[in-house]
C-alpha cells in the first residue's frame, strides 16, 4: 500500500512541474513572462500566456538592459558568434567539473546561461534552440550545485529541466526524464526528505522496469544503458531502507535474470 502510495505522490510532482506551451510556427513555443524566483538569479521564469516574443521582451524591464549592458562585451553577431561562444563555455565548465573545480564550472555555466539569453533577445536563438541549449546548461549546474551542496538551488535546476523536456514533447517515462528524477530524488535524500526521496526512487525503479520489460528495447548498448540506470535507482533506493538492502537488490538481479532473454538473439540453426 505505501509502495503505491509513493508511486501516487511522485507522479503528482513530476506532473506539476509541466510547463504551458503553444504550438508556434517552428515547433513548441515556450512563453517566458520574466518572473524570477527569490534568491535565484538564473532560474525559469514562470510561464503564462504573453501574447508574442516582443511583448515578452518588454515584460521583464531586466533582460533588455542586461542585454544593453552586455553588448560591448559579448558582441555577438550572427548565429555561429553563439555557437562558438557556447561551447567554449560549455566546454571550459566540462573541464573544470572534470577536474573537481565546481566553483569555476558554477561560475562558467552561469555566465553561460546571460550568453544565451542575450543571444535569444538578440533573435540569434530560436525558441526552441534556446530551450533545449538552456536545458542542457541547466543539466550541468543542477549536478554541480548538488556537487556543491547547493541543495535547494540543485533542486528548483532539476525541475527547470524536467518541465522544460517535458514541455519540449520527451515523454515522463523516457530514460531522460527518469535519469533527472533520479537525481532530484538524490537531493531529497541529502535534504533528509526521505518520503519524497523514496518515492522519487520508488517511481524511477517502476518506470525503468517497465521500459525494461516493453520489448521496444532491441539495442545492445541502449538497453545496457537501461539496466545500469534501473541499478542506480535500486541502489540509491536501498540506502534508504539499509534493513531492506539485500531484499531490494536480490530482488533486482531476480528481475534481471528473469528478463534476460530480451537481450538474446536467437542464433540461426544451419
Amino acid at each position: 500500500m505505501w509502495r503505491t502510495l509513493f508511486l501516487r505522490s511522485w507522479q503528482r510532482v513530476v506532473a506539476s512541474v509541466n510547463v504551458n506551451f503553444r504550438l508556434g510556427p517552428t515547433g513548441p513555443r515556450i512563453v517566458w513572462f520574466g518572473k524570477y524566483s527569490k534568491g535565484s538569479s538564473f532560474e525559469t521564469p514562470t510561464a503564462t500566456t504573453q501574447s508574442s516574443r516582443t511583448s515578452n521582451y518588454l515584460a521583464s524591464p531586466i533582460l533588455p538592459l542586461i542585454a544593453a549592458l552586455s553588448w560591448p562585451v559579448i558582441n555577438l553577431k550572427n548565429k555561429d558568434d553563439v555557437e562558438a561562444e557556447t561551447k567554449e563555455l560549455f566546454n571550459n565548465a566540462l573541464r573544470s567539473a572534470w577536474a573537481s573545480d565546481f566553483v569555476s564550472a558554477e561560475r562558467t555555466l552561469k555566465k553561460l546561461i546571460r550568453h544565451l539569453r542575450i543571444a535569444y533577445f538578440k533573435h540569434l536563438l530560436s525558441d526552441v534552440e534556446y530551450l533545449q541549449q538552456r536545458s542542457r546548461v541547466s543539466a550541468e549546474l543542477a549536478n554541480v550545485s548538488l556537487a556543491l551542496g547547493k541543495l535547494s538551488t540543485a533542486e528548483k535546476l532539476f525541475k527547470e529541466v524536467i518541465r522544460n523536456v517535458t514541455a519540449a514533447g520527451i515523454p515522463t517515462d523516457d530514460a531522460m526524464v527518469v535519469e533527472l528524477s533520479l537525481k532530484l530524488a538524490l537531493v531529497y535524500q541529502k535534504m533528509s526528505r526521505l518520503e519524497d526521496a523514496a518515492s522519487g526512487f520508488l517511481y524511477c525503479i517502476k518506470t525503468q522496469e517497465s521500459r525494461f520489460t516493453s520489448g521496444n528495447i532491441e539495442d545492445a548498448d541502449q538497453r545496457s544503458n537501461e539496466q545500469a540506470l534501473l541499478g542506480m535507482c535500486h541502489n540509491y533506493y536501498s540506502k534508504i531502507f539499509p534493513d531492506l538492502k539485500h531484499v531490494l537488490l536480490r530482488n533486482f538481479a531476480a528481475f534481471i535474470l528473469k528478463n534476460a532473454t530480451f537481450a538474446v538473439e536467437p542464433r540461426k540453426i544451419g
